[in-house]
């Protein structure tokens, strides 16, 4: 969600104006937005995002095709209005340089094969309000055939990750191995591979899943496989799905090289509704996560954590308090805020539906993978990149 502070940490928000100042001063504009004032003729630029490039400089002019992430440019002309035309292969067009930054490579060759026309993988911040829709919970992977469950089991391969800050030694399931998947008719989620294993809670028809591993447990109609959904310290303890409750979905997707940085940094998949916590290019931590809905969309960008609490008071004073719109959420566990916008990464008690869109812009994350991510792994000044 994005939040307001409420009075009970009003020394609290004079800190974070103080580290709003800070950040600015010291940590710098986020990438995105510092790249905008200027780029030259004939200098070699790449999308942070995929994004349209557009027949002229504004959104409202149609899209010529799709300039992937990553993909290599050339500015063919002076900007207008923080907009820069550019070439690349055979797609020429206009550009909002907020998301564009200076590159060293060549185009690539392959440059010249990509979509005509728009597609669902642009950025929130092309699209006129209201044009992104929120991808259908049953559909926000692709699913394999229901044959598929038993017949390829997702393999799972563990190595330990000791913290360098205080904090517990944990094994932690290597991303290879780890997908997405969903539960077409919901399903009861328990804490050992058994239909005697407590059931931890149920999850709702389409519910989104990820994969963490297979293990085998009770037969059920012939099949003993069980999956397993949710691992420490992204859960509190192991949870259990027998497959047939699941269709198999694609692998969680891992950022391009040119996104890669080094030291810690956290990825934010938008698409597929997924945190990635790194240490340089090995995934550390991988979750489901909750962003802002089509209505308080998450801001795509190049971030940095500027503030951090250990609980706060949420409460949204926009609105009246008899609106829709209204919440107020008391002890929020440790929101970590990226953007100036007021969107934070924090622990979430009052849903468990994650892998769809639900906040007021922040990230939602499980209390106990934001607690790890807040005692364990990020601090001031860790990089967060959000996109889709």
């Amino acid at each position: 969600m994005k939040h307001r502070k409420s009075n009970t940490y009003k020394v609290g928000a004079g800190l974070a104006v103080v580290a709003l100042l800070l950040a600015v001063l010291t940590l710098g504009a986020p990438a995105s937005q510092a790249q905008v004032a200027g780029f030259a003729v004939g200098q070699l630029v790449s999308p942070l995002v995929d994004m349209n490039l557009r027949s002229g400089p504004a959104r409202s002019n149609p899209s010529l095709g799709i300039l992937k992430q990553g993909e290599v440019a050339t500015v063919t002309g002076a900007a207008s209005f923080g907009w820069y035309p550019l070439s690349s292969g055979s797609l020429s067009g206009w550009a909002s340089g907020e998301f564009l930054r200076v590159a060293s490579q060549q185009p690539s060759a392959s440059a010249t094969a990509r979509p005509a026309l728009p597609t669902a993988t642009e950025n929130q911040e092309e699209n006129q309000p209201g044009q992104r829709q929120p991808l259908p919970t049953s559909t926000a992977v692709t699913l394999a055939t229901p044959t598929a469950v038993a017949a390829q089991p997702v393999p799972t391969t563990t190595r330990p990750i000791t913290p360098t800050r205080p904090g517990p030694t944990f094994t932690f399931t290597n991303s290879v191995g780890i997908s997405l998947g969903v539960a077409p008719t919901g399903g009861n989620v328990r804490s050992a591979p058994s239909v005697t294993g407590t059931l931890l809670t149920t999850w709702r028809p389409g519910r989104v899943v990820m994969i963490y591993g297979t293990v085998v447990g009770d037969n059920i109609n012939g099949n003993n496989i069980w999956y397993k959904v949710g691992i420490q310290p992204e859960r509190e303890r192991d949870y259990y799905m027998h497959s047939s409750l699941v269709k198999l979905g694609g692998p969680i997707k891992i950022p391009v090289p040119q996104q890669r940085l080094v030291g810690r940094w956290i990825d934010v998949n938008l698409t597929q509704q997924t945190l990635t916590a790194f240490e340089g290019q090995n995934p550390v931590l991988q979750t489901l996560i909750s962003s802002g809905t089509i209505s308080h969309t998450t801001n795509v960008g190049r971030w940095k954590i500027y503030y951090r609490l250990e609980k706060q008071t949420m409460e949204n004073r926009e609105v009246d308090k008899f609106s829709p719109e209204y919440y107020k959420l008391a002890d929020v566990p440790y929101p970590q805020y990226f953007n100036l916008t007021g969107e934070a990464i924090h622990g979430t008690f009052w849903h468990d539906d994650f892998g769809r869109p639900h906040s007021h812009g922040c990230i939602n994350a499980t209390t106990p993978a934001s607690t790890w991510l807040y005692k364990n792994f990020a601090n001031v000044g860790t990089p967060v990149i959000v996109h889709y």
